[in-house]
């Protein structure tokens, strides 16, 4: 006995059970790990379990297994889901977003677009970018443009925002725990002209382009582990400090026949997951003077502006902050990160987002490129 569709359930009224858009959005919940909070642990169990209801309801309607069994109420998405309620995220995630373009299609509004980065790329090469990045659009020629929102957040928070359609899309460095299968610019193509030309065909076009392709990173594993990424550049960090500063103390080092490595007070961010024992290196061996240690490279950043300090920042904050001059030491040897934008390929489907993915990745990988290009003093 062949199975009803979905639109022969709704024109008989669900026999098996019916199917609300507060299911739907529950789902979307459970996927981003938003599972009840409460002080009230009896009150915690009760949410939860009002949640899983509501699962259990849609997967009746549905008739497909959503639910593992057995899962506790502290399980990650992963464990509470089959790998088809995982798959389903993504179905549903593109269904509110196609619902959102549509209403907004229709009002003076254009698409809203949400663009998450950690808090060093958003303050240093995203928010300056932003008017590249709108240009860029622009050139796209649709009549009302996208309507550009942020979100700050941490490499950890990437996977279950692009799992649930939190943010379209997010910019953060290469890290050894971010799981991302990575894509090359086509044979003989350069991003900007491989993304171009997605961003320029109709859906349907696409559609048919990447089903001949038989590109490997469309589809095949759970909705949860499917984010590609682009690398859009790379940034190197630099010692760097004011020049009135620097010649300060170099002044007032040479009146006491001194080196002004040995009198330079810096404020370090020792805080940086990749690399935090290396610079804790630096300091016990390079002759670094630490003064006052920081959380964050923005942080360092605003001591080495407004107070006497030398600090060590990535090199895209000194295109924000021209003030800090770059400096040489000599047994100092620091790192360099790449730059990568991921999102789900899911959103690829729509026009809208292949010309966002377009004009954000070339912005971004332009103002690398150019912060790449700054000759060091």
């Amino acid at each position: 006995m062949s199975r009803h569709s979905l639109r022969e359930q709704l024109r008989s009224g669900f026999p098996g059970g019916s199917m609300t858009l507060n299911q739907l959005w529950v789902l979307q919940e459970i996927g981003a790990g938003r599972m009840p909070e409460s002080a009230d642990p009896e009150q915690k169990r009760r949410d939860h379990r009002k949640m899983i209801q509501a699962i259990d309801r849609l997967q009746k309607a549905l008739n497909v297994n959503l639910l593992r069994a057995h899962s506790s109420p502290g399980a990650s998405p992963a464990e509470l889901l089959t790998p088809e309620g995982i798959e389903l995220i993504d179905i549903v995630g593109r269904f509110f977003d196609d619902l959102d373009a549509f209403g907004q299609s229709h009002t003076h509004h254009g698409p809203n677009v949400r663009l998450a980065s950690s808090t060093t790329l958003l303050h240093w090469l995203v928010l300056p970018s932003i008017r590249e990045i709108q240009s860029l659009a622009a050139d796209f020629g649709e009549p009302r443009q996208p309507e550009i929102s942020f979100q700050q957040v941490e490499i950890d928070e990437v996977a279950n925002g692009l799992s649930s359609h939190l943010f379209q899309y997010a910019v953060v460095r290469e890290a050894p725990g971010l799981d991302v299968s990575l894509v090359a610019p086509e044979v003989e193509q350069t991003l900007e002209k491989t993304l171009g030309s997605w961003a320029a065909w109709s859906d349907d076009e696409f559609a048919r382009f990447h089903k001949e392709a038989g590109t490997s990173w469309w589809g095949g594993a759970a909705h949860g582990h499917r984010r590609i990424a682009w690398v859009l550049g790379q940034y190197d960090y630099v010692l760097c400090m004011r020049q009135e500063f620097y010649e300060r103390i170099v002044e007032s080092s040479r009146l006491a026949g001194r080196s002004w490595r040995q009198d330079l007070p810096v404020a370090l961010c020792t805080n940086h997951r990749k690399f935090a024992n290396e610079l804790r290196h630096l300091e016990r061996s390079g002759g670094l003077r630490v003064a006052i240690r920081t959380d964050t490279w923005v942080e360092s950043a605003q001591l080495a502006l407004y107070g006497d300090f030398a600090t060590i920042v990535p090199s895209i904050a000194l295109h924000v902050h021209p003030e800090l001059v770059p400096f040489t030491m000599q047994g100092l040897s620091l790192p360099s990160e790449r730059v990568l934008m991921v999102l789900n390929p899911s959103i690829l489907h729509t026009r809208t987002h292949r010309q966002m993915l377009c004009a954000t990745a070339v912005g971004l990988a332009e103002a690398l490129h150019r912060a790449a290009a700054k000759p060091g003093s």
